[in-house]
């Protein structure tokens, strides 16, 4: 339950306000840059932490502090509405339901050492088919709970790389729009209005794909953050006949100004000889190259993966994609090393929200009302109702500041200063020509900010 203050402008006038934002958020109006609860831009720049395969997951959280010294602002959750199985020699997503609790501590974890937690959904990895599996985790009411009562630090991340390429695996443009579409209404009707982040189809490595069918999802909801896997790997790309610099490029500004982020960015894993040993030296990826592009082009990356445990999957050369030996910050490794430490890596270009640092405290939220410069008086009136019994806690005052600015004279300001107002009450100022009016709200209390959502403004 939250506060709803609403702000109307009677007779001829103009209204443009500004609504307070209690999420990250997609700000279509400056960008598509993602943005904190507090308005400022945030590129996600982090690790990936595979904590749905731990046989300790409970223990997984103890990473989080390790992965905090990168200067990482994000982590990135592999999660699932199942836990895995064996079956036929693989893993499968067919266990027991995942732990609500163990999920939650893994949240609190990462807020705790100032990391965004983006979840995912690992259910339906590389087969279109199986796409209805991670529903069973959003659609979960425990989950949806879950996720509200964190809301203003998490980000979803729908499903890993659903769809494959081939066959039944994969999906044309037009279904993956229309399911995309219809699980993001899903998700939004049932309250969750945290950033969505979409993968691209084929084992979210097509970012051609996703070029094709991405402004359609944005105009659908603008809150949306894309994600491609960049296993790009040079041997495929060199029988092209480019260069790695050329393709990555050439891929990137396909979706320049697009609400971007590389969710798996390593070293290692590259797809291009299927014939080859997966994380062989011939399927070695450009990672320096993909993330200097990232940092030009204004999109967030995130490494695959912390470690240990990259050596399943059927390929024990896998472990070199684990960027540390045991899990610590100590024990980084080869290209761990230089995906943190090197000019374009973490470190040098992760910056951590204003929001953590202030203790989830905004500074004052100021909204705008301006008249029509017609020259008739209009009424401004001020009104409030709150059905959240706590809101009245997290509201110090309202300084409400009236500026004048006629041309060729100078500009004036009036202020006045009031208290919460009681249900149903309402404040009145004339707002006369060429006068514009701001409403400053003043919170109180350490966090409160993180507990006043206002739903919407008029």
């Amino acid at each position: 339950m939250r506060p709803l203050i609403a702000f109307c402008i009677l007779f001829s006038c103009a209204c443009v306000a500004y609504a307070q934002h209690y999420t990250f958020y997609v700000d279509k109006n400056d960008s598509n840059k993602l943005k904190d609860p507090c308005g400022h831009p945030v590129r996600l720049i982090g690790i990936n932490k595979m904590s749905i395969f731990s046989l300790e997951a409970e223990k997984e959280a103890r990473y989080f502090e390790e992965i905090a010294k990168t200067g990482s602002n994000c982590v990135r959750i592999v999660w699932a509405a199942r836990y895995p199985i064996e079956v036929n020699d693989k893993k499968d997503f067919l266990g027991a339901p995942t732990t609500d609790s163990t999920l939650e501590n893994l949240i609190k974890k990462c807020i705790q050492h100032r990391l965004i937690p983006i979840i995912e959904a690992h259910d339906a990895t590389g087969d279109w088919s199986l796409r209805e599996r991670v529903m069973n985790l959003w659609e979960r009411p425990e989950i949806i709970s879950l996720i509200k009562k964190y809301e203003n630090y998490i980000i979803l991340n729908i499903g890993n790389e659903i769809g494959g390429s081939t066959g039944s695996a994969n999906e044309s443009n037009q279904e993956y729009v229309i399911w995309y579409k219809d699980v993001v209404s899903r998700m939004r009707n049932k309250g969750l209005q945290v950033p969505l982040m979409i993968d691209a189809p084929e084992w979210g490595k097509n970012m051609t794909r996703m070029s094709e069918v991405g402004n359609e999802l944005l105009q659908f909801d603008s809150n949306l953050i894309f994600s491609v896997h960049t296993y790009w790997s040079n041997y495929d790309i060199y029988n092209q006949s480019m260069t790695p610099a050329k393709f990555i490029y050439g891929q990137f500004e396909k979706v320049r100004g697009w609400p971007m982020v590389i969710g798996e960015l390593s070293k290692y894993g590259g797809d291009g000889d299927d014939t080859l040993i997966h994380c062989g030296d011939n399927n070695i990826v450009s990672f320096d190259t993909i993330a200097m592009a990232c940092n030009q082009y204004g999109f967030g990356y995130i490494a695959w993966e912390f470690g240990p445990g990259n050596a399943g999957g059927g390929d024990t050369l896998c472990y070199k994609m684990d960027m540390t030996s045991n899990g610590t910050f100590d024990s980084l490794k080869t290209w761990g090393l230089d995906i943190v430490n090197k000019p374009y890596g973490i470190k040098a270009n992760a910056i951590i929200p204003d929001y953590f640092k202030s203790d989830c405290q905004c500074e004052n939220v100021v909204l705008t009302i301006t008249t029509v410069s017609s020259g008739n008086i209009s009424r401004l009136n001020l009104k409030h109702r709150y059905d959240w019994k706590s809101s009245s806690t997290n509201i110090s005052s309202f300084i409400l500041e009236i500026t004048k600015a006629v041309p060729g004279q100078s500009v004036t300001v009036r202020s006045e200063k009031f208290t919460w107002l009681p249900i149903n009450d309402s404040h009145s100022k004339t707002l006369g020509m060429y006068e514009t009016a701001q409403l400053k709200v003043i919170r109180k209390g350490r966090r409160a900010a993180c507990h006043v959502r206002p739903v919407s403004f008029q």
